[in-house]
């Protein structure tokens, strides 16, 4: 099979519809499939290291958008969504280039701004989901601003009436998704849980056993939980003063400019605390194998977080906010602990819980490599997928 995936981003390690889609094309090409993935950011490295696996069928397309495309483009795009409109014409310029060029029997896309784009082949719809996904078509109430997200709207809502198939993350990303869109046929769409590499991601440790240090990873934002885990640390530390809090991911500022990350530490001023910035996936993966408690307070209802699976193929006990994609792998008290969204007492509560007791600890740990071995791997995903792909296909 032919296949063509469009991601707005291509990358090994960093964020999780980049690395996702890394995963399934290395999956695909191992199963016999040809793939073309057409993308508008990555690091260069990534790229010529893929390049070299186009013997084997893997073939990357990069986009590059113009920073200016003509004067006063910014200042329309105020007004109009023409940033979409402009992005949607360079990618939709290179699929129809690939299409005829190379081919392909069916593309899958997790952009859904495809403004410009006439159904040639069948494709499908991967909603990956946004971690605000309610704040996407938010406007600050000015009519500009009104037409410019009614537009955008309007025109993602007809394309994902279009697609031979729609697959989400989770089944909690379908609710959203179909309020959000007004989805005539939601419960026709497709939920496959997204996989990680267990053989990568795996609980073999590194010297030593593990200590007792709390690991979050992700985006240092507020909508992330990091500010409720800050807030909790001292309460943690008053029964278990030995412990350090890691924070390894990407940083954010605010409307302002400032770092979130540095507005926590003048906040904390903790030697307890270490904020570590983004790491490689090396690195990071030897935090998971040497940690014993990873937590995602997470403020968003997070559609399907990779990290959760990360952590757990890992081995870590994972404690995690009770909403989204976070309650449909983790069953609380047995492979995970869950806790009410933004409820710092009980955040606290639950850190302790762990922290004092080793063998419920290890209990779900183990129980969490075996969750995620038997229902979450890249493997999975992709035979699910091209379950879907087989049946668009098969359609008359």
């Amino acid at each position: 099979m032919k296949i063509c995936l469009l991601s707005e981003g291509y990358h090994q390690y960093r964020g999780g519809i980049e690395s996702f889609t890394h995963m399934l094309a290395h999956s695909l090409i191992a199963q016999g499939h040809q793939v073309h993935i057409i993308t508008t950011t990555g690091e260069e490295k990534f790229y010529l290291e893929d390049a070299s696996l186009q013997e084997k069928g893997l073939y990357i397309h990069k986009v590059t958008l113009k920073q200016q495309p003509f004067f006063g483009f910014w200042k329309i795009n105020k007004i109009l969504p023409l940033y979409e409109i402009y992005f949607s014409y360079c990618i939709t310029k290179k699929l129809n280039e690939i299409i005829r060029g190379h081919k392909i029997d069916i593309f899958e896309s997790s952009i859904i701004n495809l403004w410009y784009f006439k159904k040639r082949i069948p494709f499908v719809i991967r909603l990956h989901g946004y971690a605000g996904f309610e704040e996407r078509y938010s406007h600050d109430g000015s009519l500009r601003n009104f037409l410019r997200v009614t537009i955008k709207w309007w025109i993602e809502k007809k394309l994902l009436e279009n697609a031979d198939a729609l697959i989400s993350v989770s089944r909690d990303h379908v609710k959203a998704a179909s309020k959000l869109w007004k989805l005539k046929h939601a419960s026709d769409m497709h939920i496959i849980h997204n996989g990680i590499d267990a053989t990568l991601f795996s609980p073999v440790r590194d010297s030593g056993s593990r200590n007792n240090d709390i690991l979050f990873v992700g985006r240092i934002h507020k909508g992330k939980g990091v500010g409720v885990l800050v807030d909790v640390i001292p309460e943690v530390l008053k029964d278990f003063p030995e412990t350090q809090f890691i924070f390894v991911g990407k940083d954010s500022t605010d409307e302002y400019g400032n770092s979130y990350t540095a507005q926590l530490t003048y906040k904390t001023q903790n030697k307890r605390i270490s904020f570590l910035g983004a790491l490689s996936q090396e690195e990071v993966i030897g935090f998971y194998r040497k940690t014993s408690v990873c937590v995602f307070p997470s403020l968003f209802r997070e559609p399907f977080p990779m990290v959760m699976l990360e952590a757990m193929a890992c081995g870590c006990a994972v404690i995690a906010s009770d909403k989204g994609g976070f309650t449909e792998v983790i069953q609380d008290g047995a492979n995970g602990l869950l806790v009410p969204q933004g409820d710092a007492g009980l955040l606290a509560l639950a850190i302790k819980k762990l922290l004092g007791n080793s063998k419920l600890t290890d209990d779900l740990s183990r129980n969490a490599i075996k969750e995620i071995r038997s229902n979450f791997t890249i493997n999975h995903t992709t035979e699910k997928t091209l379950a879907v792909y087989q049946t668009v296909l098969d359609k008359p």
